[in-house]
């Protein structure tokens, strides 16, 4: 814990988060350019985070990843086995090419747009080039919804894209656009 000067302008913060399962200490450190009246800031900043949701531990998790650690901790238990199997086809054969590659920390509401764009266009893996259902679309858009909303409960996240994307809510929009009123 504490600031290090490194060179002129440059200062190293040390923030002690725990220890891990097998005892070792858990740090995060970072540089920060400017005073160390800003270093000293900043540190303050990630200290207050865990309180305020505004920290979040950069980690190096894909979106791909997530999802697959999401299906294994939550599907498996929640679901039965035929809806589990149909919440893995859609991640592995849409949400994994589309939105997979990028960390999580990172997805934007612009990506989740996009994805929508593409599945409502051209995103049939049966017949290429032909446009997924708008109900099907729906289903997609359910999944960035709830499981960013899962990161940002376990703090991987400060918050969800899929909130500003309206996943939910332009969903049913598609839905009805196509001339189906229910759902």
């Amino acid at each position: 814990m504490g600031v290090q000067k490194l060179s002129d302008g440059r200062y190293r913060i040390w923030i002690f988060l725990g220890r891990d399962a097998g005892g070792r200490q858990k740090r995060y450190s970072e540089v920060v350019r400017g005073t160390k009246r800003d270093a000293e800031r900043r540190e303050r900043e990630i200290r207050r985070g865990p309180e305020t949701s505004t920290f979040v531990y950069p980690r190096s998790i894909a979106v791909a990843e997530y999802l697959e650690r999401r299906l294994a901790d939550y599907g498996e238990a929640a679901v039965t086995d035929r809806t589990l199997h149909r919440y893995r086809q859609i991640v592995q054969l849409h949400l994994i090419p589309m939105l997979g590659a990028r960390p999580l920390a990172e997805q934007t509401p612009l990506d989740i747009e996009e994805a929508k764009r593409y599945w409502l266009r051209e995103g049939s893996r049966r017949s290429k080039g032909s446009a997924l259902h708008p109900r099907t679309v729906s289903h997609h858009l359910a999944a960035p919804h709830d499981a960013p909303s899962q990161a940002v409960r376990w703090r991987l996240r400060t918050t969800n894209p899929a909130d500003g994307a309206g996943c939910r809510d332009a969903a049913r929009r598609v839905h009805r656009a196509h001339g189906n009123r229910s759902g």
